[in-house]
C-alpha cells in the first residue's frame, strides 16, 4: 500500500506510525468566502511524532462547501 496522506495512520514523510490527531484552535484557520466574508472553519491536525509532519484537513459542511464551489478558483489537474 502506497501511504499518501496521514489519514492511513502512517506518515508518509518518514514512514512512522506515530500518527495523532489534534483539534485546531477556533480562529486557527479563516478563509475568505467570496461575498460571505470570512469564515471560520474548523479543522483537525494530524502530526507525526517521529518527524513533525503534519496535515490540516478541514472539516466541512455541505454549506461551506457549496460556498468554495460558487466562489473559489478550481486547480485543473
Amino acid at each position: 500500500m502506497t501511504v499518501t496522506n496521514m489519514r492511513q495512520g502512517t506518515c508518509p514523510a518518514c514512514g512512522a506510525q506515530e500518527v495523532y490527531a489534534l483539534k485546531a484552535i477556533k480562529r486557527q484557520f479563516m478563509v475568505e468566502l467570496g461575498y460571505w466574508g470570512a469564515e471560520d472553519i474548523p479543522s483537525q491536525v494530524l502530526v507525526c511524532v517521529e518527524c513533525g509532519r503534519c496535515e490540516r484537513y478541514l472539516q466541512l459542511t455541505d454549506e461551506h462547501k457549496k460556498k468554495i464551489r460558487d466562489e473559489a478558483q478550481r486547480v485543473p489537474g
